[in-house]
C-alpha cells in the first residue's frame, strides 16, 4: 500500500500534464477559422488557403461537401465561420434565416458535358449537339442530385429548357456532389457526365465535349458570406481570411482552376 502511495505524485503529474495538453489543443482548435465550401472548390481553394498560410499563422480548416448538405449543417448550428456556396438559392436560404452577413459574389462557373472516351467527338458548337451522343449511350449519365445539389439543379434546368428532360431523366446516375459525378466518368463507370468546367480541368482523365451557354439555365455563381455568431472573439481573424479570399491574389488562383471572376 505504501509503495502505491509513493507513486501518487508521479501519476498526479501525468494526469495534470495530459489535462493541460488537452485544454491547450481545445483552445487551439477553437481558434481555427472554419470554412464550409462547395465540393467543386476543392483544388482551387486548397491552393488559395496554402498561399494564405505562407503569409499568416492563422490556422484555417476547410470542410468540403455538397452545398445543400453544408447549408443544412449551418442551419443546424455547425461551427462554420465562412461559407462559399455553389448556389445563390442556398445562400438565400441562409440569409432569409439571418444566419449570414457580408454576402458577395466570389466566382462564376460553366456547366459542361464530359467524357473519358478519347474517341468521342461532338461536331458543332450548339448546346443541342449533345442529344445524339447521349441517345446512343448504353450506360447512365453522371450528374449531381438534380433536386438539391447546385450542379444537378443546373443540369436539370438545362435538360428541361432544351426539351430533353423526359428523354434522359430515367437514365441519370445521381450522386451526392459534383465531384462524385466527375469520378464516375473518370473511372469510366459511365460514358458521360454533367459537371462544372472547373471540375473537368482538374481531372486529366476526362475531356470537355461541350460547354453549355447560360441561356438554358440560371447563371452559375458562387456567393461567399460570413456566418453570424454571438461571439466576437475570432471576428478580426475571420474578416482577415474573408478579405484574402476576395483578393486579386486569390482570384488569380481560382481563375487558373477554371473559375471566372
Amino acid at each position: 500500500m505504501k509503495k502505491n502511495l509513493k507513486n501518487l505524485p508521479f501519476f498526479s503529474f501525468i494526469f495534470l500534464f495530459c489535462f493541460f495538453v488537452t485544454i491547450a489543443k481545445s483552445e487551439k482548435v477553437k481558434n481555427n477559422i472554419v470554412i464550409f465550401a462547395a465540393a467543386s472548390l476543392y483544388d482551387s481553394l486548397t491552393e488559395v488557403i496554402s498561399n494564405f498560410n505562407k503569409l499568416d499563422s492563422q490556422k484555417v480548416v476547410v470542410s468540403y461537401a455538397g452545398t445543400s448538405k453544408l447549408s443544412m449543417q449551418i442551419k443546424s448550428g455547425a461551427p462554420a465561420d465562412i461559407f462559399i456556396s455553389a448556389s445563390k438559392n442556398w445562400m438565400d436560404y441562409l440569409e432569409n434565416r439571418n444566419l449570414i452577413n457580408s454576402r458577395e459574389i466570389l466566382l462564376t462557373n460553366k456547366l459542361v458535358l464530359i467524357s473519358a472516351n478519347e474517341n468521342i467527338k461532338i461536331e458543332g458548337l450548339d448546346d443541342l449537339d449533345f442529344i445524339p451522343i447521349l441517345d446512343n449511350t448504353k450506360k447512365r449519365i453522371a450528374v449531381a442530385m438534380v433536386n438539391s445539389v447546385p450542379a444537378g439543379i443546373y443540369t436539370k434546368q438545362f435538360l428541361q429548357n432544351t426539351g430533353t428532360w423526359d428523354r434522359f431523366k430515367t437514365n441519370l446516375a445521381q450522386v451526392d456532389n459534383v465531384r462524385s459525378a466527375l469520378s464516375l466518368v473518370g473511372r469510366k463507370e459511365v460514358d458521360y457526365g454533367f459537371v462544372y468546367y472547373s471540375d473537368a480541368i482538374a481531372d486529366k482523365r476526362v475531356k470537355v465535349l461541350l460547354s453549355m451557354t447560360n441561356r438554358y439555365h440560371e447563371d452559375i455563381v458562387y456567393p461567399i458570406a460570413m456566418i453570424n455568431s454571438e461571439s466576437s472573439e475570432k471576428l478580426n481573424s475571420i474578416q482577415k481570411v474573408y478579405k484574402y479570399l476576395l483578393s486579386q491574389e486569390a482570384k488569380n488562383v481560382f481563375n487558373k482552376w477554371g473559375f471566372n471572376l
